[in-house]
C-alpha cells in the first residue's frame, strides 16, 4: 500500500484513507488514458538527459536529482491546479537559487487568495 501510495503521490502512511481509496478505485480505462498521454512525454524525454538531470513530477509534487539512473535527491515542490497547470517544459541547467525572491503571481491573487479571504471573512 506504501508502494501504491507513493506511486500516486498519496500521503504515504500505509492506511487506506479516503483519498488512497479514490486512487484505488480509479477505472482501467481511465488509467490507460493516463498512460496514453503519459508515453508521448516520456519518448520525448528519452535518451536525451544524460547521466545528471532534474525531473518534475508535477502530479505527485516532487521534484528528483537524478544520476546514472538513479534518484539521489527527492525533494517536495508546488505545482499549478487542474484548471491551471504548471508547464511542462525540457532545459538546461545553469544555475540553482535556493533562497529565490517570489511574489505571489496576480493570477492566484485574483483566483485563489482573494475568494478564500472573502469565505472566511462571512463565516
Amino acid at each position: 500500500m506504501r508502494r501504491f501510495q507513493a506511486r500516486h503521490g498519496l500521503t504515504v502512511d500505509g492506511v487506506v484513507r479516503e483519498s488512497t481509496l479514490k486512487s484505488l478505485n480509479v477505472p482501467a480505462e481511465a488509467r490507460l488514458n493516463q498512460l496514453r498521454t503519459n508515453v508521448v512525454r516520456l519518448r520525448a524525454f528519452s535518451g536525451t538527459l544524460g547521466p545528471r538531470f532534474v525531473m518534475a513530477n508535477i502530479p505527485a509534487a516532487w521534484i528528483e536529482a537524478v544520476e546514472n539512473g538513479v534518484a539521489v535527491s527527492r525533494h517536495t515542490a508546488v505545482a499549478g491546479k487542474p484548471d491551471r497547470p504548471s508547464p511542462d517544459i525540457q532545459s538546461r541547467i545553469v544555475e540553482i537559487n535556493f533562497n529565490p525572491f517570489w511574489t505571489v503571481p496576480v493570477s492566484i491573487v485574483r483566483k485563489d487568495l482573494i475568494p478564500k479571504m472573502q469565505a472566511s471573512r462571512t463565516t
